[in-house]
């Protein structure tokens, strides 16, 4: 039996001590600036092995935008049973604490992706997987992440052990939490409070006389459940910005339209500023299909990212197709998923002219569109907006001519929503004018 302990300071090969924190110094730091994550070492107590503490004071969303991993260093053979075994106890706003942990490399192939649940009382438990295939020394890494819920969880005597090609039922029996170990609820950490409004000295009577635009971007929308036009978080944010007066710019996943119900086909028509509604839509993919296996053995990103015309143009004319025999509306505007093209692409934005712009295009090729640059950057991650981080880029761009402010809404939590809120807040003070991507006056803008 191959048995390793996993420690804080310590890349890939070494061995540790039991107890150490798995997180590294400057990752504590960095979370508790973010404000979302407090991480707490807990000291060895006698007998008691040392420990973590990880507290959440929000609803994380997505689960992936806060995570911490630790190296493994011994090599797995297919078929060997590795397992996580720990101590833990918790509370949570709802139900149990979990703290979701997946052993895997970094083609994000895993061994096992399941979650430690702590209770009111200390409770050890396992969670194991068996390897599909080999994996070097070194290659995998232990992965922690948060969960979804407002919690706080404290996990102590860690172990990760490689059983070898034994069956589960094998698997020695858990030993109990010995007598003496910290009695006592966790505390439950406060909710979130709302932003107070952005700080900013006002701008002068001439900055703010100058015609500068926005540009809302909002990606990945596609048709609801049955029986609802779009999924709950796509409908707040477009009724809120329905609701403030604000146009935007809504990326389209347009095999959605393949398969989508009809409520989702009416409301974009109705809601097309063509249609006097307050969207204008731009392609976002046929698919919006990620990590892609190829043909030529290699896994791409996205479907744009493939190397293959006859691909790309089966998907990038359907994306086109499909949306104006349904809606009876022409997609003037493109971003790829996730930003990947190739030559490929290219081409095609050649080939189409009815793309007039392309939305964090190439300033340098920009392939006969209009490219908008990305300056200042609405999420501090893909899928969190938090005032700071915006502030800290915005300060210095109030006076340019345009900002083009790309959000993920149907990954938002409540917290980065009311975040969202406060940013239109400081910009219509600010005197900005809102535009989408078509109604935007390209003739006017820096192409800087």
């Amino acid at each position: 039996m191959n048995k390793i302990f996993w420690g804080a300071l310590v890349a890939l090969a070494s061995v540790v001590a039991a107890g150490e924190n798995l997180f590294p110094a400057d990752g504590i730091a960095q979370f508790a600036r973010q404000g979302r994550w407090q991480f707490v070492a807990l000291p060895q107590e006698g007998a008691v092995p040392a420990g973590l503490r990880a507290s959440s004071e929000k609803t994380l969303e997505p689960i992936w935008s806060v995570e911490t991993s630790a190296a493994v260093a011994f090599g797995v053979k297919k078929g060997d049973l590795v397992a996580l075994t720990v101590a833990a106890r918790g509370v949570a706003a709802e139900g149990e604490a979990e703290m979701p942990a997946k052993l895997q490399d970094k083609t994000y192939e895993g061994i096992f992706n399941s979650p430690i649940r702590g209770g009111s009382a200390w409770k050890r438990q396992r969670v194991f997987g068996v390897a599909k295939r080999d994996y070097a020394a070194g290659s995998l890494r232990l992965h922690l992440y948060p969960g979804k819920k407002r919690q706080s969880i404290e996990v102590r005597d860690w172990t990760l052990e490689n059983f070898g090609p034994v069956d589960p039922s094998s698997l020695p029996a858990l030993k109990p939490v010995p007598q003496g170990w910290p009695e006592g609820a966790v505390k439950l950490p406060d909710g979130p409070q709302p932003p107070g409004p952005i700080d900013l000295p006002p701008l002068s009577a001439g900055e703010k006389a100058k015609k500068r635009y926005i540009i809302v971007k909002l990606d990945d929308f596609g048709s609801g459940p049955a029986g609802a036009a779009l999924y709950p978080k796509g409908q707040k944010i477009v009724d809120y910005l329905k609701k403030r007066g604000i146009p935007a710019s809504l990326g389209i996943c347009c095999k959605s339209l393949e398969w989508g119900n009809q409520k989702y086909v009416e409301w974009l028509k109705a809601n097309a500023r063509a249609n006097g509604g307050n969207f204008d839509y731009w392609q976002h993919g046929w698919t919006h299909q990620m990590n892609i296996k190829w043909t030529d053995g290699n896994t791409y990103l996205a479907e744009y990212g493939i190397p293959d015309y006859v691909y790309q143009k089966g998907n990038f004319d359907k994306a086109q197709n499909v949306f104006k025999e349904k809606t009876g509306l022409v997609l003037d505007g493109f971003c790829a998923p996730c930003g990947m093209i190739t030559e490929e692409t290219r081409r095609l934005l050649r080939e189409h002219e009815e793309i007039k712009t392309w939305l964090y295009g190439d300033m340098e090729r920009p392939e006969g569109k209009f490219s908008f640059r990305r300056t200042c950057n609405l999420e501090c991650r893909v899928g969190v907006v938090e005032i700071a981080p915006f502030v800290n880029q915005y300060k210095s761009q109030r006076t340019r001519d345009y900002i083009m402010l790309q959000g993920h809404p149907f990954m938002w939590s409540d917290e980065s929503f009311a975040a969202f809120g406060r940013i239109l807040d400081q910009l219509e003070k600010d005197g900005w004018t809102f535009v989408t991507h078509s109604t935007f006056p390209i003739e006017t803008a820096s192409r800087k």
